[in-house]
């Protein structure tokens, strides 16, 4: 078989931003198009939602219904997991419908559209589609894993034979955290790997005044508040427990800081009474949701971005959130932890502070050394800027995916 210029790429996921504004799984509308820029010809399959825009300039999307009537469609669109630590109950009886139908229309697309490759997101459930396509298609597939199914494998021994098989028939595995490469490795798998992690749109997530001076406006924060933001589900695995205490202990050092913190989830209540009982509520403002085309303007209000994430008590972890892309393209400064899959690139480097997780004092002390210095957050900043345009475009991660699939296809 002779490599191809354009690749005819099927990428199977059960998420998908309903349209350009929806925070749900945004990744994955940026990695789509990251593919198509890189010259391939990309058709998602992903699982019917209600107000799902299927029509896009660069790539298509093909749904398909499990089960009827519509109101029991319940998978995917981040409504799967409860505080993702649980499988809601009554999933367990949506999934076979959602991999008999999800088999049905992969087999459909590759034979009309001639597929080259398939790349399947989530080992489970999604790489079971594929898995079993695969021997009606011979369609070569390329597993890349984001985290939860990594975590629901190491839970279960039936889950992890179940994901071996897939991986066993896999061509390759690509992960943006070598955390989630390593444990399907250890399952005994021997494929090719590679870190990758999913891109940022940096067309849309760049630096500017303008939109600092009107965010900061809008939440009327002065000019001299140094900004600290969080953004993410409130799930356990994102740490913002561990940053709340940090904060209430950075700000007795600088009282000129507030938290901001975008998002929403099971854990919000807990998250508010947590800032009342430090006295820290009245420098820290919970956001809310935040449309996707607000979030540059969100980033760029912040002076120090933190990415607290840790392995949960159930053993769940955050792969290296999309979030922390967005920031860093738009010139902020970040603090991490060292299970963020990206700290791995930030070991040598001196504009990204990783911290050990769960560790509140040396959380508060790198948060403290960015604020004592504001031409170091501005030096920072720039380079995180610089990095996100070289590294993390959604044409570069594109490439690096195309040139992967191709590697693994005819090697």
């Amino acid at each position: 078989m002779n490599k191809k210029t354009n690749l005819r790429v099927c990428v199977v996921t059960h998420t998908f931003p309903r349209d350009k504004k929806d925070p749900t799984a945004p990744f994955m509308r940026e990695f789509a198009q990251g593919l198509s820029q890189a010259g391939a010809d990309v058709t998602v399959l992903t699982p019917w939602t209600r107000n799902l825009v299927t029509k896009t300039s660069s790539f298509g999307i093909n749904t398909y219904k499990y089960i009827w009537p519509d109101i029991f469609h319940r998978l995917g669109y981040s409504r799967a997991m409860s505080a993702d630590v649980s499988l809601k109950f009554y999933n367990y009886f949506l999934i076979p419908f959602m991999i008999i139908f999800g088999v049905i229309n992969l087999i459909r697309i590759s034979k009309n559209k001639k597929i080259d490759i398939v790349n399947v997101h989530w080992i489970l459930p999604n790489g079971l589609i594929a898995y079993i396509a695969s021997f009606f298609t011979k369609v070569p597939y390329v597993i890349t894993l984001p985290g939860t199914d990594v975590y629901l494998v190491k839970k279960s021994r039936l889950l992890a034979h179940i994901a071996k098989a897939i991986a066993d028939r896999s061509v390759g595995i690509t992960s943006n955290n070598t955390y989630f490469l390593d444990t399907i490795t250890q399952l005994g798998v021997d494929k090719p790997t590679e870190v990758i992690s999913y891109p940022s749109d940096i067309s849309i997530y760049k630096p500017s005044k303008r939109l600092r001076n009107k965010w900061r406006t809008t939440y009327k924060i002065s000019s001299n508040t140094i900004v600290l933001t969080g953004v993410g589900r409130f799930v356990y695995k994102k740490g913002f427990e561990y940053l709340i205490k940090s904060f209430a202990k950075l700000n007795k050092l600088h009282k000129n800081t507030m938290l901001v913190l975008v998002g929403d989830g099971l854990l919000r209540s807990e998250y508010e009474k947590l800032v009342d009982s430090l006295g820290v509520g009245g420098s820290t403002l919970f956001a809310g949701m935040i449309q996707r085309d607000d979030l540059s303007g969100i980033y760029n209000m912040s002076d120090i971005f933190v990415v607290p994430s840790v392995i949960d008590k159930k053993g769940n972890v955050d792969g290296s959130p999309v979030a922390l892309v967005e920031a860093m393209a738009c010139g902020v400064p970040a603090v991490i932890t060292n299970v963020v899959g990206i700290s791995n690139d930030f070991k040598e480097k001196d504009y990204v502070s990783v911290v050990k997780e769960k560790n509140v004092q040396e959380l508060t002390s790198s948060l403290s050394v960015l604020c004592n210095n504001n031409q170091k957050r501005k030096r920072y900043g720039a380079r995180c800027a610089t990095y996100a345009t070289h590294n993390l475009s959604t044409r570069i991660i594109g490439n690096k995916y195309c040139e992967f699939f191709k590697k693994t296809m005819y090697e």
